[in-house]
């Protein structure tokens, strides 16, 4: 079954592709799609017939088309394709030969399709190029993907995609499209058109059940059947490859040259096709109120007899319609537009009293209508007969009456009134006794039947699992006339009488269970399987409302979460300082852009006791809660450690190693970039642990990276970190920058590296650090193009004044 689905998924897939593609062409058609101005077969560029408009542009037949609209026309299969961009209304360049010498006109392009009058243009428009296709796709297919197994089913889903290329016949649309779209495309539309036939022959044999022995002309499958589908498969086949116009290998070229009389000969015997194709029908509208006289049930024949009546009411005025317009040898468009309109409206019927047959199959069980059939139609003839006993015997006493010498005229007419009223009242108790037999012995069964089965997909909507119980014990005791019904964790007990167990696949929630009914009678197989229909959509919607439970506990725990991290991000934006310490002879700015809610990178600008400015940038290893973390301990022993005057950059930098050792696991580390700036002398003292980023862009345009580097932090215990000194002058610029930017990439895995953020602060230098900034982050995210950002992004800049 599941292959089965898996072709019945595949085929939706291509035939919902195309009709797109067909809807999407169609309303272009109605739109503003031009007409062809002329004629080229597919495997020339010879014009074979012209419209008015190429007449008037100067073109003749035989006139070989060289260009159309600047492009070289290689096969008459192009051409179709080459108008795709153009517009009703515009002018069409073509260039063609003619005697040796090559000419140009400019066509003025007309609408293939004439303006839309009105209402009634619109609607048969939109029956016949989407609704009726629409409904007839979703039919078929809903059909099939229910039932893959019943070839039923696959007969209603050829029956329908063929009905709903009926109206259209295969059309223009395709031949717009490029390879090898186009030749799938016709071949698929001649394939959906011409075995409409073919699908209602076997329709009519085998619905709705193929294995019912029920049907007359069985031998028309092959006699019929199989012409039908030849004749099919070979104009589609031929019509493709036509379609390609060329653009198909020499091999298929050699092949379709050879069969080409084979399709010649099926041209010339199109008018027996057309026979085959009556033939086809005919037997469907033999087999359908056939199977209605023979099927033994009732239900089964008022269907088959619905979907007889249906189809004649929907295809035989068009049949009528098409007979007349052969006749006088004119098109159905000859007709009138209100009977046109009737005539594509009453189409629709026949996909819609199909749907309407499947859907009620599917909703009744029939074979209790079978169960209970002989029962109460016996009960009901009792009725009947005893009525007309009692009928006769009121007769024979008025004839007896009448028999009597010498009866008045007055007693004569109080007997006839007499009568009257006895039949009158006779028939209404016959009424009435034949309800009470109808609600009393055989229709309470079929009741409960159908309550169970409405309460099977009642459950499904319910999530509340105590209300679902008490739903399903209320409903099932209301039904069955079952006094006690509970669901249990632990099956029957003592005085139980039946136990159903409520599993849904592995997961098992207990045991339906029933006493004895009010009568004493057993529970039935039917009463069995319904309850085991029941109690298996009770513990899909119980496993349902558990699944729903813990979403919700779910849900909760992550918006708990998420407002945690709402906190956590805002006391992380706290942390970083909004604006620098305002300082002599320097101007600086920082940003920093997390890739989650929270990160991991840090810079700082603050003060020291000797008023000298420390700028400070940091990559923590990792990203989320644990590196924001690290960052905010790192922050905390940065600023303390600078408190306590420690003495030196270099010292600084080893203490601050050894405290983040000692505070964090051996996977955690981070990089560091730490500046003193001193306004007296202009000088920028500098150190870094393992950070990279660094570029200093003096005045004049030279660049310098600052060398002096050691670990990363965290790494050892103990480490050495050097540090240098740089003379600011007016103009020199510091930037510094995590590997957010450094390791950026687009989505062609390009990082944007050490040269473009070089390049980005370079072409920037003369603006103030915090416009610097935003334009650096601009090109990284345009050198990105919307790729993913993978890590934060974190810049500060120093800028000498």
């Amino acid at each position: 079954m599941r292959y089965l689905r898996l072709l019945a998924g595949l085929l939706l897939l291509l035939a919902g592709s195309y009709e797109i593609a067909h809807t999407w062409g169609a309303i272009r058609f109605y739109r503003d799609a031009p007409r062809l101005p002329f004629t080229i077969p597919s495997h020339t560029t010879v014009i074979s017939a012209l419209q008015d408009e190429a007449t008037a542009a100067g073109l003749q037949p035989g006139d070989r088309v060289l260009t159309v609209a600047g492009r070289p026309l290689r096969h008459g299969g192009e051409f179709k394709a080459s108008l795709r961009s153009a517009a009703a209304g515009q002018h069409l360049p073509v260039q063609y030969l003619r005697g040796g010498q090559t000419l140009s006109a400019e066509i003025q392009l007309k609408p293939a399709a004439g303006p839309m009058s009105g209402w009634r243009d619109w609607i048969i428009a939109i029956f016949v190029d989407f609704l009726t296709r629409v409904v007839c796709l979703a039919l078929g297919f809903f059909v099939v993907l229910v039932r893959p197994r019943d070839l039923a089913a696959w007969l209603v889903l050829g029956l329908m995609i063929s009905f709903g290329h009926l109206a259209t016949g295969v059309g223009n649309i395709p031949l717009e499209w490029d390879q090898p779209w186009r030749s799938s495309g016709v071949f698929y539309a001649f394939i959906a058109n011409t075995t409409w036939a073919l699908w209602m022959l076997l329709f009519g044999l085998y619905f709705p059940d193929p294995r019912s022995p029920v049907r007359i002309l069985r031998w028309t499958q092959w006699a019929v059947g199989l012409p039908l589908l030849a004749f099919s498969l070979t104009v589609a086949i031929f019509e493709s490859i036509e379609a390609a116009g060329g653009q198909t290998p020499d091999l298929v070229n050699r092949a379709l040259r050879f069969a080409s009389p084979v399709f010649f000969i099926l041209l010339l015997a199109s008018p027996v096709f057309f026979i085959l194709l009556l033939c086809g029908i005919a037997v469907f509208f033999a087999n359908i109120p056939y199977k209605a006289a023979k099927e033994p049930a009732a239900d089964a024949r008022r269907r088959l007899k619905l979907l007889w009546w249906g189809a004649n009411l929907s295809l035989a005025p068009m049949f009528f319609a098409a007979v007349y317009t052969r006749i006088r040898g004119t098109d159905l468009n000859s007709l009138p537009g209100p009977l046109i309109l009737v005539l594509m409206l009453l189409m629709f019927v026949f996909p819609a009293t199909l749907g309407y047959v499947i859907v009620v199959q599917k909703a009744l069980d029939v074979r209790v209508v079978l169960r209970q059939g002989l029962q109460y139609a016996l009960a009901q003839k009792g009725v009947r007969v005893l009525t007309a006993l009692v009928m006769l015997l009121v007769m024979w006493v008025v004839y007896q009456e009448f028999k009597s010498v010498g009866m008045r005229p007055a007693r004569q007419l109080q007997l006839i009134a007499y009568s009257m009223l006895a039949a009158i009242v006779v028939q209404r108790g016959a009424g009435k006794a034949r309800a009470w037999v109808d609600r009393r012995f055989f229709r309470e069964q079929v009741e409960a039947e159908q309550v169970l089965a409405a309460l099977s997909d009642e459950v499904r909507s319910i999530a509340d699992a105590e209300e679902l119980k008490l739903r399903v014990c209320s409903r099932v005791s209301a039904a069955l006339h079952v006094e006690r019904v509970e669901i249990t964790s632990n099956g029957a007990g003592d005085g139980w009488e039946l136990a159903i167990p409520l599993s849904a696949g592995a997961d098992a929630h207990g045991h339906l269970v029933l006493g004895p009914k009010r009568n004493e009678e057993p529970y039935s197989r039917s009463d069995r399987r319904l309850l085991e229909t029941v109690a298996t959509q009770t513990a899909l919607a119980l496993e349902n409302s558990r699944l729903t439970r813990e979403v919700a506990a779910e849900a909760a725990r992550r918006e708990r979460i998420h407002r945690e991290l709402e906190i956590a991000r805002e006391v992380q934006e706290r942390l970083l300082p909004r604006r620098p310490p305002p300082v002599p002879g320097l101007e600086c700015a920082g940003h920093c852009r997390p890739a989650q809610s929270i990160g991991g990178d840090y810079f700082d600008f603050f003060l020291t006791p000797a008023s000298h400015l420390t700028a400070v940038i940091g990559d923590i290893c990792g990203k989320g809660v644990p590196a924001a973390l690290l960052m905010a301990g790192l922050q905390a022993s940065l600023r303390g450690l600078c408190a306590g005057g420690v003495a030196g950059l270099g010292d600084l930098m080893s203490r601050l190693n050894r405290l983040v050792f000692d505070s964090t696991p051996r996977n955690r580390f981070a990089t560091l970039f730490c500046c003193q700036w001193d306004p007296a002398a202009r000088t920028l003292r500098h150190s870094s642990a393992g950070h990279a980023g660094a570029v200093l862009l003096r005045h004049g345009g030279e660049v310098e990276i600052p060398a002096a580097r050691g670990l990363a932090l965290g790494l050892v215990p103990h480490a050495v970190y050097p540090s240098a000194e740089l003379t600011l002058q007016p103009g020199d610029l510091l930037a510094v920058c995590t590997d957010g930017v450094l390791e950026a990439m687009n989505h062609a895995g390009e990082e944007f590296g050490d040269a473009r953020w070089l390049a980005a602060v370079r072409a920037c230098s003369s603006l103030p650090p915090s416009e610097i900034i935003a334009r650096v982050i601009a090109d990284v995210d345009a050198f990105a193009a919307g790729a993913d950002q993978h890590d934060d992004i974190t810049v500060i800049v120093l800028k000498a004044l």
